[in-house]
């Protein structure tokens, strides 16, 4: 059996998931592109309208601006994290890449704490677009 080594840094590496589609807001944003810290269990999440690459980049960037960039980053293999511009993304900024597989129960999953926040997040999102209050603050603002 192999053990897993403690993150000590924070922030050194992320899990980040594509979230939707979702109830449309009333800015038209029906996706969330979903990060949390391994090491704290930071969660965020930026509401985007699809999720294109371009669109996957520029939330990744706000989430960064707020984190810092990460030494790795672990995904799902999503069409949007693996395509070109993605790819070339972590590797211009030195963001290390590791896959976790899409087929594996929540309980015992990699990728599981990102599950967990996700859930969170898609229960909030439809209370805000049918109440039509902002439930989260600034920069999370849908």
């Amino acid at each position: 059996m192999k053990l897993v080594p403690i993150i000590q840094e924070v922030f050194a590496k992320i899990n980040v998931d594509a979230v939707g589609p979702l109830p449309i807001t009333a800015s038209g944003k029906k996706y969330l592109i979903t990060a949390m810290c391994l090491a704290s269990k930071y969660p965020d999440a930026v509401a985007v309208s699809d999720i294109t690459s371009m669109s996957v980049v520029d939330a990744l960037l706000q989430i960064f601006s707020r984190m810092g960039f990460p030494k790795e980053i672990q995904h799902d293999q999503g069409t949007s994290l693996m395509s070109e511009l993605t790819t070339e993304f972590f590797e211009r900024f030195g963001v290390g890449v590791v896959h976790s597989s899409t087929y594996i129960l929540k309980a015992t999953q990699l990728n599981g704490s990102i599950a967990l926040s996700d859930e969170y997040f898609v229960f909030c999102v439809p209370k805000k677009a049918q109440t039509g209050r902002n439930m989260f603050t600034q920069p999370y603002s849908l």
